[in-house]
């Protein structure tokens, strides 16, 4: 996922079906959000069937991570920025059928949606809430000030 500050830390789990690495744990991939996002198609898809391919730094983060092949699906918040990224990578160099790219695109976009949803629920929770504020306790505060003002004049 990338951070909220534009520079981009990149960082996934895996979990790797191999005889030889059959682990849950963490890559590490310390990206800039520029650099990675330009792998990206129009469409958010990035794939590739050979790191050893691709520019650096990306090349030598996925190297280091074992990393030879990818698939990657952009995440975007509500206002088609891209926040996130849904993806597989694999040990061993692979072609990604079109039916793997759909299943992530199409988990990829629940995922969008589900996020616009969210923030959209609370933004109308949040408004409701405000409107209500606004509706009711100001009135309040202003009558116990004025309360307060006459009490001081008086004394």
């Amino acid at each position: 996922m990338f951070y909220p500050d534009g520079e981009g830390l990149l960082g996934s789990y895996y979990y790797s079906r191999s005889t030889e690495v059959n682990t849950t744990d963490t890559q590490n991939i310390f990206l800039k959000k520029k650099e990675f996002i330009k792998n990206f198609d129009e469409r958010g898809i990035f794939f590739c069937c050979d790191v050893k391919k691709l520019n650096e730094p990306i090349r030598s983060e996925f190297i280091n991570e074992h990393i030879s092949s990818c698939l990657q699906i952009l995440i975007y918040d509500e206002n088609d920025k891209p926040i996130g990224f849904l993806g597989a990578n694999s040990l061993k160099k692979r072609l990604w059928d079109q039916t793997e790219i759909d299943i992530l695109l199409t988990i990829s976009k629940l995922i969008t949606k589900t996020i616009r949803e969210i923030h959209s629920n609370s933004l109308q929770a949040l408004k409701k809430d405000l409107m209500r504020i606004n509706t009711k306790s100001p009135s309040k505060c202003i009558i116990n000030k004025i309360k307060k003002q006459k009490e001081s004049y008086v004394s």
